[in-house]
């Protein structure tokens, strides 16, 4: 049983990574409730590929380096020591992702959900001097945030995608949790911190 729940935890370690959040909000944006779901594939498998290229993979590049160099212990990044400067240049690499994705995503909720993501990298990397917050309760406060915003400021029922952004943290919380990575106080204020950052960057970048 124990064998199982390990395989299992590990599983939803991975699939709730934070770095796969910005998916995430991307694929709900067109192809959820939103107006932007009527916009033609191409454009949208465009949009789609941009964010996985700049918000995912080339973070997984940097931290591939840093593993390689043995910089880092893994993709988790279980050491609060060899957390900050990783953050640090990811925060960097996916804010100029941004700025070269251009007018594709300007001023749309996915380019502003991007900019978002990147300065919460930022202050991860800052509050891991100190502290081990946990990333993955960023990113799933992240994602409700997102969730919240974009429907508020669309006019349509986010209750759905409210409802499975909770699961999702639920399901991050439960996995970091027992694997003892990270304390009840370090999951809850990842996900108060994810979310207060991301709902304040989109509604200020929404209305300007």
């Amino acid at each position: 049983m124990n064998s199982v729940l390990n395989s299992f935890s590990k599983f939803i370690s991975i699939i709730v990574h934070p770095l796969m959040m910005p998916i995430y909000c991307t694929l709900y944006t067109l192809y959820g409730p939103t107006f932007y779901s009527c916009i033609p594939t191409g454009i949208k498998t465009a949009m789609l590929m941009n964010v996985g290229f700049f918000a995912c993979f080339i973070p997984l590049v940097v931290l591939g380096v840093f593993i390689a160099f043995g910089f880092v212990t893994d993709m988790e990044m279980p050491r609060r020591r060899e957390r900050s400067l990783p953050l640090l240049i990811i925060s960097i690499t996916t804010c100029i992702g941004s700025y070269l994705m251009g007018a594709r995503l300007a001023g749309t909720p996915i380019g502003n959900m991007i900019l978002g993501e990147g300065l919460l990298l930022f202050i991860a990397g800052g509050v891991s001097l100190f502290w081990k917050i946990s990333l993955h309760a960023i990113g799933a406060g992240g994602l409700l945030a997102y969730v919240v915003v974009t429907g508020i400021m669309m006019h349509i029922d986010f209750s759905l995608a409210a409802a499975w952004a909770f699961i999702v943290s639920g399901l991050a919380a439960w996995a970091r949790l027992y694997e003892d990575a990270h304390t009840p106080g370090q999951m809850l204020s990842g996900f108060i911190l994810g979310f207060a950052v991301m709902f304040v960057v989109l509604r200020v970048l929404m209305l300007a």
